[in-house]
């Protein structure tokens, strides 16, 4: 008799097939750039977080700065699409004055180690969702939260909003003000657009 799939393996696969079609969609916006999915960001690839969607150049030994700089002025159209949508989701929020001007936005962090950082929910519980969200703000000069429902969108939300408390009070904690909280239609429909 074959293995029922429970509702983990079920959500776990539709993440795979998420992945591979934004991955797909990636690669015909951004052509001339690497797309990989599951990228982990150490050479040596031990056990090391994994970002569910990259998009490079890869900084793997040296500073990637200035390339960032002049693909985030390439792809600027993409780019503020990506802001205005995901400021319209966080406009409702109780703390909307974490918001900033799409010009401070493209400015943090300025050691990232890939041009996008992609984080899609439904993977695990919300420590390993926090976990993959400080990860993707880490690793990308812009990271994205990729939400699968509206409650998922306000996990993201709050947990933005207190990675920026920790952030602002002086905690030990990524700067979460790189990170676009977009739903997976959101984001799927703006990719393809261009």
């Amino acid at each position: 008799m074959p293995k029922k799939k429970t509702k983990t393996a079920v959500k776990r696969s539709a993440d795979a097939g998420f992945e591979g079609r934004l991955a797909a969609a990636l690669s015909k916006a951004l052509p001339k750039l690497p797309i990989v999915a599951e990228w982990s960001a150490l050479s040596d690839d031990r056990d090391s977080p994994r970002v569910d969607v990259a998009v490079g150049p890869f900084a793997a030994k040296k500073s990637q700065r200035d390339n960032y700089g002049d693909l985030l002025r390439e792809h600027g159209v993409l780019l503020q699409r990506l802001f205005a949508l995901h400021s319209k989701n966080v406009q409702a929020s109780a703390n909307a004055a974490n918001l900033h001007s799409y010009m401070r936005f493209v400015h943090r962090n300025q050691s990232a180690r890939c041009l996008l950082a992609i984080e899609i929910e439904s993977r695990g519980s919300r420590k390993h969702l926090m976990g993959g969200v400080m990860n993707a703000c880490a690793l990308g000069r812009i990271a994205i939260g990729v939400a699968w429902s509206k409650e998922s969108l306000g996990s993201f939300i709050r947990m933005r909003e207190y990675l920026a408390s920790l952030h602002e009070t002086g905690k030990e904690s990524p700067d979460p003000m790189n990170l676009l909280i977009l739903t997976s239609t959101q984001l799927m429909r703006a990719v393809k657009e261009g």
